[in-house]
């Protein structure tokens, strides 16, 4: 009896023990040598809480893992941080960190960022209040231009200023009344550099010559006022020649008599043109002014850049291409352990034997091609990079799992060309790439074995370089573009000015002059003559 005590409980422990490592051993797409999503991030983060994709240099470098870093530790809790591109959350981020944080088996703050903002944050076994509305009010509030870095900064001061659900019901109530795309964006753009620009060649013409040409105006009225006062208050010569207070007539009374007649006979004559030993100084001070207006203008304007100011190094740009070269090496099949896998166990297997009867050497890769990636967004110049690196000749397949989309480039000198591009379009553009990616990439494998074969292989064309990351960011200068046409533009605004307040004065002078009574013996009336004879001397 005691025999089969022991014998039963023994039975019962050994399949208690199978059980678990069955439910413990990974199978199928979690193979140790195939990690899943889940698997690759965890133990990425298990490295390092902070991890920044290779395949977004552009926008978030690797480099600024750091930044992040330090900002996660000013929430006082263990923080885990993903930044990803888009395509790898799909629409579920929060189950991309509840897979993470199940893999990983860490308590703390779990925060999902891409290239668009902040997609999720999620806290395991930790109290951090205002997690959730801050990840709304960084939603609302912040610009469509916000870098991750940026957003995750701002998630960072609305969840330690104390006053998150505040902020977050105000956020969504502006968001509610200015609507989605409505408020100013974070950054300067090319766009708003050029407005800039010209309004800047704009004011700093314009102004200042407005400024010159109606001072000058102004000095030469009151010069014109001042010699009509001292032209009315002078002596006028008598009849017989003097002067009315009397005194010996001198040589020089000929001369007098004479420029009195011309002063009569050109009653409305000016004061001649303005002196240049006054204009010139006005000039000079007008020129300091526009020197002035331009300072300013280049301390308000002062933006160099349209982004945060990160700038990706070499190690950033070749990370992708290094990662995914040595996964080629090792495997004719490469999944972007970075990206939700849309092939199962057994459609895996069956394209790893398929490559390996072909025989053509071809390659796949199955990952995204996003815009901020090290190529700009061209799986040409990808497939260059990475040719370079394999240092061998293949047909190579990428293949989005995201999109679907199927994209060859041959660097094979044993296919035809012309076959490839006039391949199907269902071998093109696949659609859900969830349920048709990997039977239309059998389909594919299956069209290029009966591909004509070419006797001379040739290359593709050489695809143009990526635009440089710093330079595209890169903001023009202030006083280039735009500028001269605001200049121009200034130009014009200033005799605009000019006419506009001469016209203004004229019209001031004309309403006085019609209120101003008439003086005595104006409009040629006779002066009055004496009350009593006066007695001839």
């Amino acid at each position: 009896m005691r025999r089969t005590g022991w014998v039963l409980v023994t039975g019962w422990l050994a399949v208690l023990f199978c059980a678990g490592a069955v439910q413990a051993a990974p199978a199928g797409p979690h193979a140790p040598g195939d990690p899943t999503q889940y698997a690759y991030l965890a133990a990425q983060l298990r490295e390092s809480p902070v991890h920044v994709s290779d395949q977004i240099p552009r926008e978030v470098p690797r480099s600024t893992a750091p930044a992040f870093a330090r900002e996660a530790r000013r929430l006082g809790v263990p923080t885990y941080v993903l930044v990803l591109p888009q395509s790898s959350y799909g629409a579920d981020a929060d189950g991309l960190l509840a897979g993470v944080h199940d893999r990983l088996g860490r308590r703390g703050l779990y925060v999902a960022l891409s290239d668009s903002g902040l997609d999720a944050a999620q806290t395991y076994g930790v109290d951090l209040p205002g997690t959730a509305d801050a990840v709304s009010e960084s939603v609302y509030a912040m610009p469509y231009d916000a870098t991750p870095r940026e957003v995750f900064r701002h998630f960072v001061e609305v969840v330690t200023s104390g006053q998150a659900h505040q902020r977050a019901e105000e956020a969504r109530a502006a968001h509610e009344d200015e609507g989605p795309d409505d408020g100013p964006g974070l950054h300067t753009d090319t766009t708003e550099r050029e407005n800039q620009s010209f309004v800047t060649g704009i004011a700093v013409l314009g102004i200042p010559l407005s400024v010159l040409l109606v001072t000058v105006h102004a000095l030469q009225r009151r010069r014109v006022r001042r010699a009509a006062a001292a032209g009315g208050g002078a002596r006028v010569p008598t009849a017989r020649g003097g002067a009315q207070g009397g005194g010996k007539k001198t040589g020089g009374g000929k001369k007098a008599d004479k420029a009195a007649g011309n002063a009569r006979q050109r009653p409305g004559a000016g004061p001649g043109p303005f002196p240049r030993a006054r204009l010139l100084p006005l000039m000079a001070g007008a020129a300091v002014l526009g020197g002035l207006i331009a300072f300013t203008a280049s301390q308000v304007f002062d933006d160099t850049t349209s982004g945060d100011g990160s700038r990706p190094t070499a190690a950033d740009l070749r990370a992708r291409v290094d990662r995914v070269s040595a996964g080629l090496r090792r495997d004719p099949l490469y999944l972007d352990p970075e990206s939700r896998s849309t092939l199962d166990g057994a459609e895996r297997d069956r394209l790893r034997k398929r490559l390996r009867e072909l025989d053509v050497p071809v390659v796949i890769a199955a990952l995204p091609t996003p815009p901020d990636d090290e190529s700009g967004g061209s799986t040409e110049l990808l497939a260059k990079q990475v040719h370079d690196r394999l240092r061998r000749d293949a047909l190579m397949v990428f293949a989005d799992p995201s999109t679907g989309g199927i994209e060859l480039v041959n660097y094979s000198p044993r296919v035809d060309d012309s076959h490839l591009v006039d391949r199907p379009r269902d071998l093109t553009y696949t659609g859900p790439a969830e349920e048709q990616l990997g039977r239309h990439l059998d389909e594919l494998l299956t069209y290029i074995g009966k591909a004509p074969r070419a006797k001379t292989g040739g290359r593709p064309y050489a695809p143009p370089p990526a635009d440089d990351p710093v330079e595209e960011k890169a903001l023009p200068g202030l006083f280039t573009g735009d500028f001269e046409p605001g200049m121009v533009i200034g130009t014009f605004a200033a005799g605009l000015v000019f006419g506009l307040v001469a016209a203004a004065r004229a019209v001031v002078r004309w309403l006085v002059r019609r209120r101003r009574p008439a003086a005595p013996g104006a409009g040629g009336g006779a002066a009055p003559g004496p009350r009593s004879p006066t007695p001839s001397a």
